[in-house]
């Protein structure tokens, strides 16, 4: 198991923070569950477990909140990242390098799988999907040691 932090390039020190709180009910709620936001340490909100999907995506899989998935739904308007108790395909992403003029520089992009060309970003106040990945959605995994 690898443990990750997402953390915003633009804004060092910001990481990713998924709120997974639910209630017990159905395993997949069709909005989801919690609420994501960014967080200027790492705790265990702000720490996931990157699984690698038979497809070749990825997902996120809360520490804190065990079942509990990064979750970009981004046929709503506006856009919902938050968490969700099973991992279909809202919950599957694409690692996409990031690079400027042609200079990998280890940054990439979150891409959500289900929504080809949508990204998660992050600043300093909070997350929301972008489009074609710009400086908000420029991040970096950091490998968080056990």
């Amino acid at each position: 198991m690898v443990l990750v932090a997402v953390q915003s390039v633009k804004f060092p020190g910001h990481f990713l923070s998924l709120d997974g709180t639910h209630d017990d009910g159905a395993p997949c709620s069709p909005d989801g569950i919690g609420h994501a936001g960014v967080q200027t340490y790492v705790g265990p909100w702000e720490t996931f477990s990157l699984e690698r999907n038979v497809d070749g995506s990825v997902s996120f899989a809360s520490i804190a909140f065990p079942g509990v998935y990064l979750r970009i739904d981004a046929s709503k308007d506006p856009a919902v990242v938050n968490g969700q108790l099973c991992k279909g395909a809202l919950e599957r992403f694409n690692i996409v390098k990031y690079h400027e003029q042609d200079k990998f520089q280890g940054t990439i992009a979150i891409e959500s799988q289900k929504s080809p060309g949508k990204f998660l970003s992050l600043d300093d106040k909070g997350v929301g999907v972008g489009g074609d990945p710009g400086e908000n959605e420029e991040v970096q995994l950091l490998v968080i040691e056990p």
